[in-house]
């Protein structure tokens, strides 16, 4: 098991476990939340004002935690937010993140995210 000292640990992140290094790929063991993404609620409709604050500002704390802690996540985007069974908030889906120290996942100068949530930056290069 790999140590995860700079990994950040905030309600609002799904837990990583693991960090495997195979000959030709590198695996995350992430914690699996069970509910429902924000994706899947948007789908049902506009969300209440009041669960989209919420769900946000959640979301966003979680993502200041990882920043703090050097991760970032590169795909931020409505199905990667998870809302599980107890109301937690949970930002899932590290598997494009990228950390100084963490062996890189992507190739260099390769553009990674979904298109309609990506950064404008990482257009522009």
């Amino acid at each position: 098991m790999h140590h995860f000292a700079h990994w950040a640990t905030h309600p609002a992140l799904c837990r990583v476990y693991d960090l495997i290094v195979a000959d030709t790929a590198t695996f995350l063991v992430m914690e699996l939340v069970r509910g429902k993404s924000l994706a899947d609620r948007m789908i049902a409709g506009p969300l209440e004002v009041v669960d989209a604050v919420r769900f946000v500002a959640a979301a966003a704390r979680g993502v200041a935690a990882a920043h703090a802690a050097g991760i970032v996540h590169r795909d931020l985007k409505p199905s990667n937010i998870v809302v599980d069974d107890d109301g937690r908030v949970v930002v899932v889906d590290f598997g494009v993140a990228t950390a100084a120290d963490l062996p890189k996942l992507t190739q260099t100068d390769i553009v990674v995210g979904t298109r309609a949530y990506i950064a404008p930056e990482l257009w522009l290069g």
